[in-house]
């Protein structure tokens, strides 16, 4: 990428005006995203004085750093180790891909480091790095915490149905002497007439 053509991309972008639709300031239900005006009496489209500018050509970026960034490199996807091989340093910048996982794009961004690549989406790798596992370390205390819990309920709802029998064995009892003094009382009721 020649720097010339970055300085002129810059100096082009400082000078180009927001293009919004016509009369999008005034009404309400206009939004503000561009329409070519074809109307016959549009000020727009006659260019007049003071009015919006229309979108032209000559607002464009230099053709040969068209869709790069403001380093001048071009973004290339990467989903995997073989997608960076084929990385070139000097004209292209990875951008790791969303659907990519975490300790996978940890992989990806230490081999990006070590080759030397800059990566797009990322401001500080090192930054990022210790955040992801970080991550990763509390999720694994969170998954053995609920692990140790689980266990334990288990060991608990044994213990309970080891003191089951002899509750029943207790209500059994009580339902036993229950019925023996109904049916002593019945004995003593015939007794009495």
């Amino acid at each position: 990428m020649s720097e010339s053509a970055l300085k002129i991309r810059k100096k082009l972008r400082k000078k180009r005006p927001s293009f919004h639709r016509e009369d999008s300031h005034k009404v309400k239900s206009v939004k503000r995203n561009w329409r070519k005006p074809v109307g016959s009496h549009s000020k727009v489209r006659h260019q007049l004085k003071g009015y919006v500018k229309r979108v032209e050509p000559g607002y464009r970026s230099p053709r040969i750093i068209r869709g790069t960034n403001k380093d001048g490199l071009f973004p290339v996807k990467v989903n995997n180790v073989s997608d960076l091989n084929k990385v070139d340093k000097t004209r292209q910048g990875v951008v790791i891909a969303s659907n990519v996982g975490k300790k996978k794009a940890v992989v990806l961004l230490n081999k990006a480091k070590e080759m030397g690549l800059s990566v797009l989406n990322v401001k500080d790798i090192d930054l990022f790095i210790r955040k992801i596992d970080e991550f990763i370390k509390s999720r694994k205390e969170k998954k053995d915490a609920a692990k140790k819990k689980k266990e334990s309920k288990v060991k608990e709802k044994k213990k309970s149905e080891e003191k089951k029998p002899k509750l029943d064995k207790k209500v059994e009892d009580e339902d036993k002497k229950k019925e023996e003094k109904r049916e002593l009382d019945k004995t003593l009721s015939k007794r009495q007439r």
